[in-house]
Order: structure tokens, then sequence, then C-alpha cells
């Protein structure tokens, strides 16, 4: 068998393997120069060139892009609705995710910074 024919045909949808039989993405506006050396890591790759998820906030900058994945999609949209408060005493801002909270002098997470300090 050709290499170029070998592996089931969705994969030749998504790709091509090269000299080095190698799989490259073939999704036309793709900007990656990546290869995969498996087939398994080309369909993961390819599927996020299709978004399924879309923001639903009106003014926001995403809301026509769009997100490949449930947990990127979830991650965006908690952005919109911060709930994680800053446990320091001097800071008063509120994040949308507990490992976006960073010291402002020396950018340490500030948990573990609150950590350090008892």
């Amino acid at each position: 068998m050709e290499p170029e024919n070998w592996g089931p045909a969705d994969l030749h949808q998504m790709g091509y393997l090269d000299v080095s039989g190698n799989w490259r993405c073939r999704y036309s506006g793709c900007c990656s120069s990546r290869v995969f050396l498996r087939a398994c890591d080309l369909r993961k790759h390819f599927r996020g060139h299709a978004k399924y998820f879309f923001c639903t906030e009106k003014r926001c900058q995403q809301a026509g892009v769009g997100f490949a994945t449930r947990k990127d999609f979830q991650r965006h949209m908690g952005s919109h609705k911060p709930a994680v408060r800053c446990m320091h005493p001097d800071c008063d801002r509120i994040f949308s995710r507990k490992d976006n909270m960073s010291s402002k002098q020396d950018l340490e997470p500030t948990t573990q910074k609150m950590q350090a300090q008892y």
C-alpha cells in the first residue's frame, strides 16, 4: 500500500502523511507547522478547528469566534461573571478562576503567598 492511501478515510480529510511518515494538518486555515507522529494526535488537533460553542455575551470579542471544547467555553464564560475574591486583606480584586489570582508586587500566586505567611 502506498503511504498516501494508508489509514482511514477520515484521516485523509484531516491531513496527509509527509515523506518522513508524519501526519500534517490539511485544514485550509491552519497556521500550525506541527507534525503528528500518531493519527490520534492529528484528529485531536483537527477537532480544534471546528467551533461548536459560542459566547452569548453581545459585547464580547469572542462572540463570533467560538470555542472547540466545552471546557474552553465554560472557562471563557466564567470570565464574564468573576466570583473568586482575593483573600489578601489589602486586595479587593475578583477573579474568574483561583489560578488567575496573583500578587501585584511579585506576581507570585496570591494563594501561595497567603499560605507562606502562616
